[in-house]
Parts: C-alpha cells; sequence; structure tokens
C-alpha cells in the first residue's frame, strides 16, 4: 500500500525537496503552501512542484493553505486523508524570518512571525494527531526556520540537523 504526506510549506526549498524525495520513495503527497503563482520574485508554486512530481510518475495533491489560518490547516489535512485514503506522514516546513533588531521589529510583524513558525505547527499537529491515534501510526516532522543570535548567545546563525538521511524508504511506525 503506497503511503501518503503532507507537507506544509513545499511550494520551493526544503519543502519542494521533501516532496520530490517522498515521492520518489513512493509516497503520495499533499503539496500545500500560500504560494498558488510562481514569480520571478519568487518562483515557485504548489502548482509547479505537483506538475515536477507528476511528470516523473508521482501523485501529488497541490492544496492552497495559509499556516495562520486554522480552518485552513486543518482543510489540508483532512482533504489528503479523504483523497489519500490516510496520511503517515506529515510535515511543518512552513517558516517566516526576519533579520532585524527587536527595537526594528513592529509588534504585528513580531506577531506574524509566531503565528506561522509557532502556532501554525500547532495547528498542524492538533489536526492529524487523532487521525494518527486512531490508526496507531504516523511521523510528524517540524523543520524550523533559522535560529539565530537575535535573543540567544550562540557560536552559530543557524539550528543544524544531523545524523538525518532518507533511507531508500522511509520508515514510519
Amino acid at each position: 500500500m503506497m503511503k501518503a504526506a503532507l507537507i506544509l510549506g513545499a511550494s520551493r526549498g526544503i519543502g519542494r525537496q521533501l516532496a520530490i524525495t517522498l515521492s520518489r520513495n513512493g509516497y503520495k503527497v499533499g503539496i500545500a503552501a500560500k504560494t498558488v503563482e510562481s514569480t520571478p520574485e519568487l518562483p515557485g508554486s504548489i502548482y509547479t512542484v505537483a506538475k515536477e512530481i507528476e511528470e516523473k510518475g508521482g501523485t501529488a495533491l497541490p492544496i492552497r493553505c495559509n499556516v495562520r489560518v486554522e480552518d485552513e490547516v486543518d482543510s489540508a489535512v483532512q482533504t489528503c486523508i479523504e483523497q489519500f485514503g490516510g496520511l503517515d506522514f506529515a510535515i511543518y516546513n512552513a517558516g517566516a524570518v526576519m533579520w532585524a533588531k527587536v527595537e526594528d521589529t513592529p509588534v504585528r510583524r513580531f506577531n506574524m512571525l509566531h503565528e506561522v513558525n509557532l502556532r501554525g505547527s500547532y495547528c498542524m499537529i492538533q489536526s492529524v494527531l487523532p487521525h494518527f491515534l486512531k490508526q496507531k501510526s504516523g511521523k510528524i516532522l517540524l523543520v524550523s526556520p533559522p535560529i539565530y543570535n537575535r535573543f540567544v548567545v550562540t557560536n552559530t546563525r543557524h539550528a543544524r540537523i544531523q545524523n538525518v538521511k532518507f533511507a531508500s524508504k522511509p520508515k514510519v511506525e
């Protein structure tokens, strides 16, 4: 039986590559993001990623989803479950960053960063968890935006993920 995955934040970059890699490894993939049109400034969209996967024989489902809207996150999860007959892997890759000093960051921007980076991931977890508990299996991966020394003093400006590899078929327990 073919496995199913949902990636929130899959229109470019790491999310795009995760979608392509999962598809190559036999997953049907829900491609969810806010970006529905590719532009020269922001190349890539849910449709361009889905097309890449389908051209290589994979199954992709483009889903417009603003992770700041709880109902849209829940709808993306439910759409994958309905269309794919289940869900085995949920990845939260949506992220927002602002490289500015605290005194140069308006509260509205601070709120947006937290809505995308924290609240959106919580909404996804809350939506997929009942399904995973019912089927007694499922994986959740949260991909964090870069961590920097705005509030934390470290020797590095980016979070590092070590020893993370995809086997030929990612294991879902």
